[in-house]
C-alpha cells in the first residue's frame, strides 16, 4: 500500500465505503465519474484497511480470472465465450472496457497472438496497480484492527496471478478484532436491538449474518473472528471504524439505513441507479 496504515480514525475524515472504492474504477463513466468526484467533495478521505480484503475478493480475483480465460484462449471469440459461460456480467464488462481502453473498435484482434500479449500486459498492470492504487486514491487508512488479510496483496506466480483470501486461524493471523469489538460493546447491543424490531421484509442476507454473528458475540464476549466470519460481515466493521471519522459514503442503502442509525454516525447515500439515470 502506498498509503501509510493509521491505527487511529480522524473526525475530519469521510471514510468510503468498498463499493466507492469499485465504482472508481467501474465501465459506467457516470457512476465512474461521480464516485471520482467524491475525492474532491469529501476531501480528506478515508477508508478502512478491511476493504483491501473486500476489494481483493471482489474485484482483484475477478481480474484475475479473465486473464486466466484470455490467456487459455485461441481468439478473442473463445474468450467471450468463456467467460459469458462461466465469468457473469462483471468480467465481459472488464474485457468490454479494457478493450475500449485499447481503442474499441480500432483494436485489432487478430492475429491473435500479439492481441492476447496486450490484452495480458494490461491486465497484469491493472491487477499491480489496483492494489496499491486503491489505498493511494485516499488520505488515511483505517486499521484499528490490524488486519492481517489486508496486508497481503495479490503475488505473481510464473505466468499467474494469485489472490487467495486465506481462512484466518490463529497461526496465521495477529489482528486485534476481538479488541475491537469489545471496545464497541455498547454500540453492538444497540445495534442488536435495533435488529431485534426490524421488520423481516428489511432484513437483507448481510443484515441477517450480522444480527447472528453481533448476538453470538454479546452472549459469548468474544467476536468469533476464525473462519471468513469478518467476510460475511464487513458492512459492520467499516460501519463501526466510520464512527470515529466524519461519517460513511455508501451506496448500500438498505444496509446503511439501518447501521448509521442503530451505531450512530452520519451517512451520504452514493445514490448509483439516480446518477446513471441523470
Amino acid at each position: 500500500m502506498s498509503c501509510e496504515l493509521n491505527t487511529s480514525a480522524d473526525s475530519e475524515h469521510w471514510t468510503l465505503d468498498t463499493d466507492i472504492l469499485i465504482h472508481q474504477r467501474g465501465v459506467d463513466a457516470k457512476i465512474r465519474s461521480a464516485a471520482q468526484g467524491l475525492l474532491v467533495t469529501k476531501k480528506p478521505t478515508a477508508i478502512s484497511a478491511f476493504s483491501m480484503v473486500e476489494l481483493k475478493g471482489n474485484f482483484i480475483q475477478d481480474l484475475i480470472l479473465l486473464r486466466h480465460k484470455v490467456s487459455d484462449s485461441d481468439d478473442l471469440r473463445e474468450a467471450y465465450s468463456r467467460i459469458a459461460r462461466s465469468g457473469g456480467r462483471k468480467q465481459q464488462l472488464m474485457l468490454v472496457q479494457l478493450i475500449d481502453w485499447l481503442g474499441g473498435t480500432n483494436f485489432a484482434p487478430n492475429p491473435w497472438a500479439p492481441a492476447r500479449a496486450q490484452l495480458l500486459t494490461h491486465l497484469d498492470a491493472q491487477i499491480l496497480a489496483s492494489w496499491s492504487s486503491f489505498a493511494g486514491i485516499v488520505d488515511k487508512i483505517l486499521d484499528d484492527f490490524q488486519c492481517t488479510r489486508a496486508r497481503e496483496p495479490p503475488m505473481a506466480s510464473g505466468n499467474a496471478w494469485n489472490a487467495t483470501i486465506p481462512r484466518c486461524t490463529k497461526a496465521n493471523t495477529s489482528c486485534s478484532i476481538e479488541a475491537f469489538m469489545a471496545r464497541h460493546l455498547d454500540a453492538l447491543k444497540k445495534l442488536s436491538a435495533a435488529l431485534a424490531t426490524l421488520p423481516v421484509a428489511d432484513v437483507t442476507n448481510e443484515l441477517d449474518k450480522i444480527r447472528t454473528i453481533v448476538d453470538e458475540t454479546i452472549v459469548s464476549g468474544r467476536f468469533p473472528w476464525q473462519g471468513t466470519r469478518c467476510r460475511g460481515v464487513g458492512d459492520l466493521l467499516v460501519s463501526l471504524q466510520s464512527k470515529s471519522t466524519h461519517g460513511l459514503v455508501s451506496s448500500n442503502r438498505k444496509e446503511q439505513v439501518v447501521l448509521s442509525k442503530a451505531l450512530e454516525y452520519d451517512w451520504h447515500f452514493f445514490d448509483s441507479v439516480a446518477i446513471r439515470s441523470g
